[in-house]
């Protein structure tokens, strides 16, 4: 290459330690490339000359020279000819001369510049502030559309531009790529480059009037002038006819405006403007500055299928290749697009082949990354909550395919353990052991010994394994600082959604001081739990027994999660128990009131002689269990009241308030179970990322290689289409469709030529018609207003003029 080829003639002639050679070879392409635009070559020298001064020796630019041309012949002996000589001889020149009439420059004007802000005060930067805009808004007044902002933020604005003016002197690079961004979001904002000029003018008027001599003044012109030149020149590079259509929010403007774009490049038209090594999305422009029509208008043209003779253009590899993170950035800033993103992913057929319509899901930058890792789309879903969302037919597919694919073995051989430790557990606490008492402990040492192997699972295989899994996390959460308090105690973060593994935790550790097999160790026959140690605390045990099972239980509905129906069921089951928890409340109330209303009737019976026993004989007879001495009690004639205070409790519990849990049941079952499903497929998804991190690299690998995501896919027979989706037949009667999703266009089959020009469908006619009528109903009030706004309006005169005004009116086609 020619930067190679310089370096190497530059070591043999003796020049390779000058060090400013570097920089203007680092120009150099930019300066040929722009030989024939004098404003754009003016500007690369400009900053070429500041980054040259910074070297103590000043440069010998004929060096270069003769590098430059002993290279150029090296590179091209057969082609190199007077002419070519003749021709990079008169570039160089032309460089060299304005090189050196502005090398001696930066360098004093730098020092000037520094002075004149060292002197300033915050009182003179103040004036200088309030003197730039009082000039520019005098001098060109339409800037004041654009500087619309507070006070103190147009002085922040004008704080920043003074710092940059002594920056460019300093880091000429960081600056230039600075501003190059700058001007790339100005063309977002849509402000004219017509504005800078006056306001350059305006900001050197008021440094002219501030500083302090004419050599400051000179500093301050000459790099406020360059920055101006740089941003003109991006903003007006960067103008494209699709910025200026987000900048209108025009869905319509948009459409107009890619229809001009060659095929091979339309995803490109909307998905990046550079200028220079600074480039923008004007998508992410449109999310970010709430332009979401355009948005959705450029989401909706990357992701149409369009087609000719020789080959299929689909912007999603694009539209994934220039924003890998496009469904986060949606969720967090747009989520009513992920709609639109997600339907444009999948394609289904018109036709119906036996019973089935093809679908294709390009679902491949969903499911990975270019690294090969697993892509992020599962997670962003799950963190967004929105069981709608999540129910999608493409976000449905996805998580389903990974769960049976990869997620449910890891999770299952994650659980085993879990699994096999509730078998052992019940057999050795619930099964065996009641047989065990029951053939009086010494007619069963099989099984006393199948008992001591169960229980000695549950202690030495899963309590240490499940104790060390929740050390690590409590440890980690209290790495960073992630706690929660219960009761005042500062507890991991993980101890909320793990509550019932700690808790097992801690039964599982009293069940191991407490168990009589192990108090009985030494004791005759092996294995007994029957001695006097044993029996001691037997009745004791069965309490964290207890207990245990039913953690156990709770910890393995995780895997209900197997089945989206019973995970919804599950998760219903969990949202009633509210309204079950308001059923209890209401019913201890009414019972306590109803108890203490009986105990003061001072009734001579055991079940109503205090409120304890009178809550007690209550609730025998909300369940139908009332003891005959009760009854009798309620029958005898002397005691009506109890028979009334009775028929009263019994009718406000066993009727009202039972009626009132079934229709609170009732409506909250219909009110959730539409967002079950989705809520149980949200919990499958959080099982799918947490089990990805979990799987093996190797069986990620295989699992992405079975699925054939670079084999084209069929849209028919014979039909080959695009690589990186999954085909699939589906039921015809699923998601129908009469519309044919692929746009297909005769004609040139050229890349460089644009699309045929689309016809507009229904939807854009009526948005048309209505932007008409809206268009005329605004003009009619603008007219009707005249009228009012005149002085003396009942006068002759007025009535005159509002006549014509209405008959106007009336001959207009609006």
């Amino acid at each position: 290459t020619f930067p190679e080829m310089f370096r190497f003639n530059a070591i043999v002639m003796g020049l390779g330690q000058r060090p400013w050679m570097g920089e203007v070879l680092a120009a150099f392409e930019a300066i040929v490339s722009n030989v024939a635009n004098a404003p754009r070559l003016q500007q690369e020298c400009d900053v070429l000359a500041i980054k040259v001064s910074k070297f103590p020796v000043p440069p010998d630019l004929s060096e270069f020279k003769a590098v430059m041309l002993t290279s150029l012949r090296a590179l091209v002996p057969k082609a190199w000819g007077s002419e070519h000589e003749v021709a990079w001889v008169w570039l160089w020149d032309n460089v060299a001369r304005i090189l050196a009439a502005q090398l001696g420059k930066p360098a004093r004007f730098h020092k000037a510049l520094v002075d004149m802000f060292q002197a300033f005060d915050e009182k003179r930067l103040a004036k200088l502030r309030r003197g730039i805009f009082a000039t520019f808004f005098a001098s060109a007044p339409v800037g004041e559309n654009h500087f619309n902002q507070s006070t103190t933020r147009l002085h922040f604005i004008i704080g920043k531009i003074l710092s940059l003016t002594e920056s460019i002197y300093k880091k000429p690079g960081e600056v230039v790529t600075l501003l190059g961004a700058l001007g790339l979001r100005h063309v977002g904002y849509g402000v004219p480059s017509e504005t800078f000029a006056p306001f350059v003018s305006a900001a050197v008027e008021a440094a002219r009037r501030s500083a302090p001599n004419q050599e400051a003044a000179d500093a301050f012109r000459w790099s406020l002038d360059l920055i101006a030149r740089i941003l003109m020149r991006v903003v007006s590079e960067g103008s494209t006819i699709v910025m200026r259509a987000i900048n209108a929010n025009s869905a319509k403007l948009l459409r107009k405006a890619v229809a001009y774009a060659p095929r091979r490049e339309r995803s490109q038209w909307v998905l990046s403007v550079a200028v220079g090594s600074e480039s923008i999305s004007p998508l992410m422009w449109a999310i970010e500055q709430g332009s979401l029509e355009a948005a959705d208008a450029i989401l909706q043209d990357l992701l149409t299928i369009r087609a000719d003779r020789d080959r299929y253009y689909f912007g999603v590899d694009s539209l994934f290749s220039r924003h890998p993170d496009i469904v986060g950035r949606l969720c967090a800033a747009a989520p009513g697009l992920l709609v639109t993103l997600l339907q444009g992913l999948v394609w289904r057929a018109r036709a119906v082949e036996g019973g089935k319509r093809r679908a294709v899901y390009f679902c491949k930058n969903l499911i990975i990354r270019k690294d090969g890792e697993p892509a992020l789309f599962t997670e962003r879903m799950c963190k967004r909550k929105d069981p709608k969302m999540i129910c999608h037919p493409m976000v449905a597919y996805i998580i389903d395919l990974v769960w049976w694919r990869v997620a449910s073995r890891v999770l299952l051989s994650r659980n085993a353990v879990l699994i096999a430790t509730l078998i052992f557990y019940t057999l050795s606490q619930a099964i065996l052991d009641r047989q065990v008492i029951a053939e009086a402990d010494a007619k069963s040492p099989s099984v006393r010994v199948i008992i001591a192997l169960c229980r000695c699972f549950v202690y030495t295989v899963f309590l240490p394994s499940h104790c060390v899994l929740h050390m690590r996390l409590a440890r980690s959460d209290y790495r960073m600082g992630q706690v929660t308090r219960v009761c005042g105690v500062p507890l991991p973060a993980s101890y909320r959604p793990h509550r019932k593994c700690y808790l097992l935790a801690v039964v599982l550790l009293v069940m191991i001081t407490l168990d009589p097999v192990i108090r009985c160790l030494g004791q005759s026959p092996f294995l007994t739990s029957h001695c006097d140690e044993g029996n001691a605390i037997a009745h004791v045990y069965t309490i964290p027994s207890m207990l245990g099972a039913v953690l156990l239980a709770m910890s393995a509905t995780d895997l209900c999660v197997f089945s989206t129906r019973i995970s919804a069921f599950h998760l219903m089951f969990d949202r009633l128990l509210s309204e079950m928890t308001l059923f209890l409340f209401g019913f201890l109330a009414i019972l306590f009131s109803f108890a203490t209303a009986a105990a003061a009737l001072k009734i001579d019976s055991h079940g109503w002689n205090s409120v304890w026993y009178c809550a007690l004989t209550m609730v025998d007879i909300f369940m139908h269990t009332a003891h005959e001495e009760e009854r009798e009690v309620m029958e005898t004639e002397e005691l009506p009241t109890l028979r009334i205070l009775v028929v009263g409790y019994y009718f406000t519990t066993a009727v009202y308030l039972l009626n009132l849990l079934v229709s609170q049941l009732a409506q909250s079952y219909s009110s959730t179970y539409a967002d079950m499903i989705g809520f149980a497929r949200l919990k499958r998804g959080s099982k799918v990322v947490e089990a990805l991190e979990l799987a093996s690299r190797s069986r990620w690998h295989r699992f992405v290689d079975s699925l054939n995501l670079d084999k084209p896919v069929c849209f028919c027979e014979g039909d080959v289409g695009m690589a990186g989706a999954i085909e699939v037949m589906e039921p015809a009667t699923m998601d129908r469709t009469n519309i044919e999703a692929i746009r297909r266009y005769g004609g040139t089959t050229a890349a460089e030529a644009p699309w045929p020009e689309e016809e507009s469908t229904a939807a854009d006619d009526v948005k048309d018609r209505l932007d008409r009528i809206e268009g005329a109903v605004r003009r009619m009030a603008k007219r009707l207003e005249k009228p009012r706004r005149r002085a003396g309006g009942a006068g002759l005169s007025s009535s005159i003029a509002a006549s014509s005004q209405g008959s106007e009116l009336q001959s207009t086609p609006e």
